[in-house]
């Protein structure tokens, strides 16, 4: 679907939702009163971001400061997430729910390969997550809720 946006000139497009990975194919035809002045064909890559993931967060109640979490991308059945742009790298960091204002997503590690951390939680009130990262940079995020005993 194509919109010409109000503010100047350019075009915008949309493609759907279900398109897979691969190529993309966008025509674009200019016409002058019905009859075409000039066509267009631009090929685009197309990168899923991954799929079929479970976080994993154990324990899932603690005491903050003591307890160690594993935090991990891997599912307790075994199962790691999926994407065919390897290698995949793997941004682990907890949203304070504590904190007044933004930012409250605060980093627990950086970009790495290892699909796990170990750590310490300071809040009492908070989220972990992680970000999944593709080779061209397809990305999808993922929350778990921790409990927290004072």
């Amino acid at each position: 679907m194509a919109t010409r946006s109000p503010y100047d000139q350019s075009l915008h497009l949309q493609l759907p939702e279900q398109a897979t990975e691969g190529e993309r194919t966008i025509s674009l035809n200019i016409m002058n009163a019905e009859v075409m002045v000039s066509f267009a064909s631009l090929a685009l890559p197309w990168n899923d971001p991954p799929v079929d993931f479970e976080l994993e967060v154990t324990p899932s109640t603690a005491f903050p400061l003591k307890t160690v979490f594993r935090i991990s991308a891997e599912a307790g059945k075994g199962h790691i997430w999926q994407d065919d742009n390897l290698p995949l790298r793997y941004q682990f960091f907890y949203v304070d729910k504590n904190l007044p204002e933004e930012p409250r997503t605060l980093w627990l590690s950086d970009s790495q390969l290892l699909p796990t951390i170990y750590t310490t939680l300071p809040s009492i009130s908070c989220d972990v997550g992680l970000k999944l990262i593709d080779s061209l940079g397809g990305s999808r995020t993922a929350l778990a809720q921790v409990s927290m005993t004072k």
